[in-house]
């Protein structure tokens, strides 16, 4: 599952997001996956920034993202859960 999410049609910012089921783990998915929403994002004239929030513990997902340019803006609770939202400038 995959996406590219703006909350509303005056947004700037959209939310990239994938989740991937463990058989496919470190196979590269997630990485093609990031790259291509990141690609399609910068078609997207309206987009300048992209946001994505992991669980902290997750670092298979941060260093997707961090190889893909986006640095760590915040960590916050998720209904309880421990998030970190990470932000790319288009």
């Amino acid at each position: 599952m995959a996406k590219l999410e703006i909350k509303n049609s005056k947004a700037h910012k959209a939310e990239l997001g994938y989740m991937l089921l463990p058989e496919y783990w470190g196979k590269g998915i997630g990485s093609k996956v990031a790259n291509l929403l990141i690609k399609r994002a910068r078609n997207q004239k309206e987009i300048t920034k992209l946001f994505a929030i992991i669980d902290p513990r997750n670092v298979a997902s941060r260093k997707i993202l961090t190889n893909n340019g986006f640095v760590s803006k915040e960590f916050k609770s998720f209904d309880g859960l421990p998030g970190e939202i990470l932000e790319l400038k288009l």
